[in-house]
């Protein structure tokens, strides 16, 4: 099934209704096991260290989708104003956000690093929209550092896991050709299958795991890190997210102490903490 990728998020999902229900089970069934699974809320594990070279003039852009944009904490939410912090409009609905309201993990990873952090967030764009946004939005801003978190989009639009790989192997290499460093961040992790309970059709239990993997096999091949489940210890929690996919105010803190836990011998590594 092919969307047209204007389509706002609220429009793009009534075709994934079988995504909707799985996320909506989810939520549901983990209520009543969340002591069975101590791997989704454990502390996250730090990655290995590597080499960032930053100074004041360099930011660390972080790149995707509403998962990175926060939407769903704070005042962030459709039938805004007008494009606000980088965001531009989708099918009419401009996501909006004010500045006290911005509860997004970049702004939480602001408040720990040095270095300056940006949020480049774009609510219901697929990686697609990202290679034709990736100059302006990401490489003009002299990043050191890039947090990738694309996919979730097209894995809603039912784009395949192959067209995905090429496009995302793509936005990986240009950013990596303007001599910056790349970290990709999944949307989707095998633990969050676990709690389907049999709602969740196969074509989208297949798709799913495809994708998995395909991020997987883009971070191998490119030597880049990857941190596989941003949104453990949140997801399925009903008091750390906003709707069936995106996490309040308290789950983006938490996703974003995920990432930090992850990238901590980086960040100390390269004297970016505060």
């Amino acid at each position: 099934m092919k969307i047209n990728t204007q389509l706002d998020f609220f429009t793009t999902v009534k075709f994934r209704i079988p995504y909707l229900i799985f996320f909506s089970a989810f939520i549901q069934f983990s209520c009543d096991n969340l002591n069975d699974s101590p791997s989704s809320d454990g502390p996250y594990p730090p990655l290995p260290a590597f080499d960032v070279q930053w100074n004041e003039q360099n930011t660390l852009v972080c790149f995707g989708t509403s998962l990175t944009y926060g939407y769903g904490a704070g005042e962030k939410k459709f039938g805004g104003p007008g494009p606000i912090g980088g965001i531009g409009g989708i099918g009419g609905n401009t996501p909006s956000v004010s500045n006290t309201g911005d509860s997004s993990y970049p702004r939480f990873l602001q408040e720990q690093l040095k270095i300056t952090v940006l949020n480049k967030g774009y609510v219901a764009r697929t990686i697609s929209y990202a290679l034709s946004v990736v100059t302006d939005s990401v490489i003009s801003k002299k990043p050191a550092l890039v947090l990738v978190e694309f996919g979730a989009n097209d894995f809603l639009q039912n784009i395949s896991a192959h067209t995905a790989d090429s496009l995302l192997s793509l936005l990986v290499t240009r950013i990596q050709n303007s001599g910056t460093k790349v970290v990709l961040l999944s949307f989707i992790n095998t633990d969050m299958l676990q709690y389907s309970n049999g709602s969740w059709s196969s074509e989208d239990s297949l798709l799913a795991l495809e994708y998995n993997s395909m991020i997987k096999s883009v971070a191998s091949r490119f030597a880049v890190p990857l941190i596989d489940y941003p949104l453990k210890g949140i997801f399925g929690h009903p008091n750390l997210m906003s709707d069936g996919f995106h996490p309040n105010g308290a789950g983006y803190k938490k996703m974003e102490g995920n990432i930090y836990q992850a990238l901590i011998k980086t960040f100390e590594k390269n004297g970016m903490v505060k």
